[in-house]
């Protein structure tokens, strides 16, 4: 009985070795396309790749991530309303479904935020009310449960660039969250390589905009 429960515990290991290492090999194929797509079509395929992961690992938060990624981006390529809302339709459900799996993820948090960033572009004048706040929300959530996260500085830093000064926005409001964010970009170390390592690149030239309005002051 000994030698049966043996081999049988030999075969469950070996079996979920397999089972890991085929769910690293596709996830690292989805993210070297990601890194290197040509198109928002290619875009779109990559969303399918790791929707198709997800499906079939039903306790991984990462594949729907950057499937929820990959359609928040192309909400922001996408010029018609009622297709930019049938994306981060997708995105939103996703970020549930992520949420469900890892409830106390920063980057989950970061990642709605930026949804209800792309969903203010919807409809800028009523919809900035509201998914403005939701975002910054969103936001300080993530910041809360990781402070050394850049993104979330980075993209609420971004969000209040291009709110008015009227309703608490601006250059001089901004630029604080998007220094703080390339000070932690550069200090930035991923858990493994699958985690997410995106943004710096961006805040950089957001970055260069500060320094550019303050040379204006001068």
């Amino acid at each position: 009985m000994k030698t049966i429960a043996s081999l049988l515990l030999i075969i469950t290991l070996t079996f979920s070795a397999f089972s890991q290492n085929g769910y690293e090999k596709a996830m690292r194929e989805g993210l070297d396309s990601l890194n290197n797509f040509k198109n928002l079509a290619d875009f779109q395929n990559v969303a399918n790749h790791f929707e198709r992961i997800a499906g079939a690992e039903a306790g991984e938060w990462l594949p729907g991530y950057y499937a929820a990624y990959c359609y928040v981006v192309l909400s922001f390529k996408e010029q018609e309303p009622g297709k930019k809302e049938m994306l981060l339709a997708k995105c939103e459900n996703l970020i549930s479904q992520i949420l469900e799996i890892k409830p106390d993820e920063s980057e989950i948090f970061a990642l709605q935020g930026m949804l209800y960033q792309s969903y203010i572009m919807v409809d800028p004048q009523n919809n900035a009310p509201v998914y403005s706040v939701r975002a910054n929300q969103s936001f300080d959530k993530s910041i809360e449960l990781n402070s050394a996260n850049p993104r979330p500085y980075y993209l609420k830093g971004m969000n209040l660039m291009y709110t008015p000064e009227v309703y608490g926005g601006g250059m001089k409001t901004a630029c604080p969250l998007i220094a703080k964010a390339d000070e932690l970009f550069n200090q930035f170390e991923k858990e493994n390589d699958l985690m997410p390592d995106w943004g710096k690149e961006y805040n950089a030239q957001l970055l260069g905009q500060c320094g550019k309005e303050q040379t204006v002051k001068e």
